[in-house]
């Protein structure tokens, strides 16, 4: 237990660090072009851009300008990713500088795609997504039971995989059912059956 305490710091700096990675790398994939590469080697990116095409199909204008303005703002943070994430800049690391991004650059990214994506629903599929339910951990008791309730889905998934690994039938292993008990404290449950 001592250990434990001793290491927490540490802990949590790790935590913190990956946690602040993993959300830069996130914005860093939604606001980059639809496409990279050249020529044959062109790729398809998973973008926010892509919405901007859905909504000209549409014929709904005035979200190619949103895009612009949200590519401007997350760019402090593509290029943070790009120097001291992604690719891990040899000069910059030489010179042990700080790349200049605050919190508040990230907090105006998310925020920015959060009303970009809530335009696009409201403008192009005539849906107000703020009426979906939304979990919330108001104090230390609620964060700890949605961590409780992380923890037994985990544990439940895990068996499940064990007795799939152990049957005969290598089909089942790809098929993945949520235990029964989690769809039932689960308030996202049902809203996207088709």
């Amino acid at each position: 237990m001592d250990v434990l305490k001793e290491a927490s710091y540490s802990t949590a700096k790790v935590l913190s660090n990956a946690l602040l990675a993993s959300t830069v790398l996130k914005i860093r994939g939604l606001t980059e072009n639809h496409e990279t590469g050249r020529g044959q080697h062109k790729k398809s990116n998973l973008s926010l851009q892509h919405l901007v095409f859905v909504s000209e199909e549409k014929s709904v204008k005035g979200l190619r300008d949103d895009w612009e303005n949200l590519q401007e703002i997350c760019k402090p943070i593509r290029d943070h990713s790009n120097k001291w994430i992604a690719h891990n800049d040899f000069d910059l690391a030489l010179r042990k500088t700080n790349s200049g991004m605050v919190f508040q650059e990230i907090t105006n990214s998310v925020v920015s795609i959060a009303a970009f994506v809530a335009r696009f629903h409201g403008d192009v599929r005539n849906v107000d997504w703020k009426s979906m339910p939304i979990i919330g951990a108001e104090d230390e008791r609620q964060f700890l039971w949605t961590l409780e309730l992380g923890n037994q889905a985990r544990k439940a998934l895990d068996t499940e995989m064990i007795k799939r690994r152990v049957s005969k039938n290598s089909s089942d292993y790809h098929k993945f059912s949520p235990p029964p008990w989690l769809k039932e404290l689960d308030p996202f449950a049902g809203l996207f059956d088709f």
